[in-house]
């Protein structure tokens, strides 16, 4: 069964690509073979100008990121959220909150940076899981950033903080929402 057909893009450095289409149009798939989760039968993915498929797990995982719908939240720190396991120091992490908004709330939590995640009083709200993830983001540095409905199911105000995270964000990497 095939999903997608006839697919050419060209999507050129630090510019912002949307992909619209219907329900099971093929727009989360796309999205997937982007950041390698499937392999083709049919056609070839590049990123700079090298075949997807002679690209190692790692150099993929570092250079292509991408923000789901409903990013996971690890039951740790928020630094360690937001760091996943790389070596960020506190400067890093506190930058990365205020340029996407949460800066201001993560600074009222009683432990700040250590406070545990997804207990008690600190469960975020789905538009505050989109902001940590762009924060993983920022810390993170990929040259190319996939968004799936990474603003459905939010309001109107954190919609806007994540719109101006991207332009934020535009300036050091290819967007593909």
């Amino acid at each position: 069964y095939k999903v997608l057909k006839n697919i050419s893009l060209d999507i050129k450095p630090k510019e912002k690509v949307g992909i619209i289409g219907r329900i099971g149009a093929g727009k989360s798939t796309l999205e997937k073979l982007l950041m390698g989760f499937y392999p083709t039968n049919i056609g070839e993915l590049r990123i700079d100008g090298r075949p997807l498929k002679s690209l190692g797990k790692d150099v993929l995982r570092k250079d292509v990121a991408m923000v789901q719908q409903d990013p996971h939240i690890l039951p740790a720190s928020v630094k360690e959220n937001i760091s996943l396991g790389r070596a960020v120091e506190d400067t890093q992490v506190w930058d990365a909150l205020e340029k996407v908004g949460l800066a201001e709330q993560i600074r009222r939590y009683p432990n700040g940076l250590d406070t545990q995640l997804g207990q008690g009083e600190t469960n975020l709200s789905a538009g505050q899981k989109q902001l940590l993830a762009l924060a993983r983001v920022l810390v993170a540095k990929p040259k190319i950033l996939i968004l799936d409905e990474a603003t459905a199911n939010i309001d109107s105000g954190t919609e806007a903080l994540i719109q101006k995270s991207l332009e934020v964000l535009r300036q050091d990497m290819t967007l593909v929402v």
